[in-house]
Parts: C-alpha cells; sequence; structure tokens
C-alpha cells in the first residue's frame, strides 16, 4: 500500500481491520433490498468511522470541553499547554492512551501517550527527560520546545527530584498531583547541522572502535549495515578513521533509520603533522531538529577547516539515558 511506512505499526494493523470491515459492510449493504434502509445504514456507517478515526474532534464537542484531569487542568489554568512529563514508576499502555485522549480534550501538548509531541521525538524527549540535570539534555529539551516538565510521582519522589534538577529551575509549581517544573534558560544551545555535505568522499578509509567484528560497516559504503554501541550512550564512546594523508574539510554521519540513535554531541580531532591529536571541532549539544527530520535517511554534517591528515578520531560527548549510538556509514569530505 503506499505510504503505509509513514504510519505507525498499530495503526497498520487498524487499517487492515477497518479494510475488512469495509468489505464485510459492502457485502451486507448488497443484499439490503430497501433503498432507504441502505442510505440509513450508510450514513451510520459513516458516522461511526468519521467518530472512530477523529477522536480528537471530540474535544471540540460541548460534551468534552470540560478538562477533568487535575494536573492537566492546572496546566491549562497556567498557560502551560507544551510541557514534558516523568513519571515515577512505568504507565501501561491503556493509561497513556488514556492520559492523550484528557490531553486533547485540554489543549495541551504532553510527551506522555503522544499528545502532539513529534512521533520521532517521543522516546527521545522522555530519555532526555531521565538525562536530566545533564546541560546537553536541558539545551536538547529548550531547542524542543519542552520549556516544562510535569512530575508526575509521590511528594517525596517529586522533592527530591527538584533538588536534583538544582539550577536548572527557574520556577516551581505544585499542581493537585504532581509539579510543574519550568526549566531555565540554557546555558549552552544546541546546534542543528545540515543534513549533507556536497564534495568528493575520501575513500579507502578504515575504521577503529569499541566493537571491531562490526567497525567495518562504518566505512563499507553501504548505508543499509548499521554499527551500534548496544548501550544508552555515555560520552566515551570512540571511533578513529585511519586513511591516506590528504586535505580534508568535513565529515558526515549518516544513520539511515535510526535518527533518534544520533550522537547527543562530538568532539573531532585529528592527527597533525608532529603525530599528536588537534582539536577540529566540538559540537557540545546537537538539535534534536535534526531526528526525523529526513524520513528513513538521518543524516549530519559539518564543514570544518582545511586540514592535511590521515587519522580522525570521533568521540561521542553527548549522554542519553537508554537511546544507544547507530551509524550506518560515516563519510570524510575531501578538500579541494
Amino acid at each position: 500500500m503506499p505510504f503505509i511506512g509513514a504510519i505507525r505499526v498499530a495503526r497498520r494493523a487498524g487499517i487492515l481491520v477497518d479494510l475488512g470491515f469495509c468489505c464485510l459492510a459492502a457485502l451486507g449493504l448488497s443484499r439490503i433490498r430497501s433503498p432507504h434502509i441502505a442510505a440509513a445504514v450508510c450514513v451510520l456507517a459513516m458516522g461511526v468511522v468519521y467518530f472512530e478515526a477523529f477522536p480528537l474532534r471530540l474535544s471540540a464537542s460541548p460534551l468534552s470541553m470540560v478538562c477533568a484531569e487535575p494536573n492537566y487542568a492546572f496546566a491549562r489554568s497556567q498557560g502551560i499547554r507544551t510541557f514534558g512529563e516523568q513519571i515515577e514508576s512505568g504507565e501501561p499502555h491503556p493509561v497513556r492512551t488514556m492520559h492523550r485522549v484528557q490531553a486533547a480534550a485540554c489543549g495541551i501538548r504532553t510527551s506522555t501517550g503522544q499528545s502532539g509531541i513529534t512521533p520521532p521525538l517521543i522516546a527521545a524527549v522522555d530519555d532526555a527527560l531521565a538525562s536530566l540535570p545533564d546541560r546537553a539534555a536541558h539545551a536538547w529539551l529548550w531547542d524542543a520546545g519542552i520549556h516544562w516538565v510535569m512530575l508526575r510521582g509521590s511528594p517525596v519522589w517529586r522533592r527530591t527530584r527538584v533538588q536534583r534538577l538544582g539550577g536548572h529551575v527557574q520556577r516551581v509549581l505544585e499542581a493537585p498531583s504532581g509539579t510543574f517544573v519550568e526549566l531555565a534558560r540554557p546555558e549552552i544551545r544546541s546546534l542543528e547541522p545540515p543534513a549533507t555535505i556536497e564534495g568528493e568522499r575520501v575513500t579507502g578509509l578504515r575504521a577503529d572502535c569499541a566493537a571491531p567484528v562490526i567497525c567495518p560497516s562504518l566505512v563499507d559504503g553501504d548505508d543499509r549495515t548499521r554499527w551500534s554501541s548496544e548501550h544508552a550512550q555515555t560520552g566515551t564512546e570512540t571511533i578513529t578513521l585511519r586513511f591516506l594523508d590528504q586535505p580534508v574539510r568535513g565529515l558526515q554521519w549518516n544513520a539511515r533509520g535510526f535518527g533518534a540513535e544520533l550522537p547527543r554531541g562530538l568532539r573531532l580531532e585529528y592527527v597533525g603533522a608532529n603525530g599528536a591529536y588537534q582539536r577540529w571541532g566540538t559540537f557540545a549539544a546537537i538539535s534534536p531538529a535534526v531526528l526525523g527530520r529526513r524520513p528513513g535517511r538521518s543524516s549530519i554534517a559539518f564543514s570544518l577547516p582545511t586540514i592535511t591528515t590521515g587519522t580522525i578520531r570521533i568521540t561521542q560527548i553527548g549522554r542519553t539515558n537508554s537511546i544507544p549510538l547507530s551509524a550506518t556509514e560515516i563519510e570524510v569530505i575531501r578538500a579541494r
């Protein structure tokens, strides 16, 4: 089916079920002799499909204008319309779905239940919330439009979490059964690098990393093969690229189909004429805007001062709570 790859797996199953029901309905409708009854059944069926496919439109009806969830009602009363939620313990999927409906009725956007937060960012937002008070995670959330965090859990846990955030807190508001924390303006801002760089690629690359068996997939010229750290980004992952000495001016990191697992920060170094590593470029926080920017093929690229070298060391300096680091191909751009 066209565009089926852009739809979430659960919804794909729903589409197939709906298609089956449509076939059965058509078969049943063909057996109704009275045109009046057939017309009534058609209208009823269209109404059912409408309200099943567009549940959020119910929030515009008088029956659902009441914002029933106390914390969401409090947020709306304070003018807080977008925030991330951090929960003391995990919630089952039906509860998260209920929160999605409640958030829609309240006219707010929250990371819990996928109510309005862009799908490629959902897991990354939750991960960044859990990574606070990390400076890069703070900057990442701010640039993703998440300036408020709602803490849902026991009073002791909420107080402990607020204390842990320390200087990252601008204001704290107590809701009926939660705590809203306004994040202060971050000390650093995230960088949104371009997706690609035009230019000739260096050939004959060799890669060294902590997983020597799969390291060659980083430079095999095929972005369908994937290298992964297999653990959360810790800020210590290192990849070394070796090639014949030549002038180079940039680097491109490809992560086809794994945009959420792009590095959160990078430090690039090269071996100079004296045989020692020298700094080439440092990117402390990479913007959340790069996640899902190019569906199916996520990449980030860096234009850097031209250097002559045969060895480049790439160190991932960001941190995540659970999301690993992935790459399908790393390319070095040759200088003209």
